[in-house]
């Protein structure tokens, strides 16, 4: 059952937007193995791991945080990474990973920007801090 939780809020955190902070209703369907019976479904509310301080505060972090390589400037490269990370019920960013490329050296400044990150707000379902994937879009744009 528990699997069961972190793979629906894991997908359900990839179809959450960024710049939408509300709560969801989630349905879960919950299954005994020892029964025949017919699967049983439960509606929880979820709220989506938030930064803290906000997304103006994500936004204030990337701003101040992204390094922007001097290679990557001198060649123009430009383009938007999209990196996916797991956040942990004790709000702890892990596993980050590129889901969309970009250029290898603006992928590489994007996982370390992820790197610095402090701890966010977990994500929360039915009460309980749970863990969860979120994925951030990281645009690297020189004009």
């Amino acid at each position: 059952m528990r699997n069961l939780k972190i793979t629906l809020i894991s997908l359900l955190a990839l179809m959450i937007s960024p710049g939408i902070m509300a709560q969801d209703n989630v349905s879960l369907l919950a299954m005994n193995k020892d029964s025949d019976s017919e699967p049983e479904i439960h509606s929880m509310e979820m709220v989506p791991p938030a930064f803290m301080g906000g997304q103006e505060a994500l936004q204030n972090f990337i701003l101040e945080n992204l390094k922007y390589p001097e290679l990557a400037i001198r060649q123009g490269l430009e383009g938007t990474v999209q990196v996916i990370f797991r956040i942990t019920p004790e709000g702890e960013i892990k596993d980050a990973t590129i889901k969309s490329s970009c250029k290898p050296i603006l992928d590489e400044a994007a996982l370390d920007l992820i790197r610095k990150m402090p701890n966010w707000y977990p994500a929360e379902m039915g009460g309980e801090t749970v863990e969860t994937f979120y994925q951030l879009p990281i645009r690297f744009n020189l004009h």
